[in-house]
């Protein structure tokens, strides 16, 4: 948090809608869909390299390859789930 005089900045929020989106864009890229399309390329990797990196670990004090790896598994269950028919 950044204290500007008596006033209080919390950044909890922003950093929390980063994350988000990175979760939301991988989940997209895992089932081999484009978020927001027309805005930009579909680059296969490209969060997974953000959740790799020195910014993400700033960002959040988690290791990106479990949250790699948490996505993941909570998609292969959903794949099972609808393969199973609910």
């Amino acid at each position: 948090m950044i204290t500007k005089g008596t006033k209080l900045v919390n950044l909890d929020k922003l950093t929390c809608a980063i994350i988000k989106c990175a979760v939301d864009d991988y989940r997209a890229e895992l089932r081999k869909k484009v978020r927001f399309q027309g805005k930009g390329l579909y680059i296969n990797g490209s969060v997974e390299k953000f959740f790799k990196s020195e910014y993400f670990k700033f960002l959040i004090e988690l290791n990106g390859e479990d949250v790699i790896k948490a996505i993941k598994e909570k998609e292969a269950g959903r794949k099972r789930k609808i393969k199973n028919g609910k």
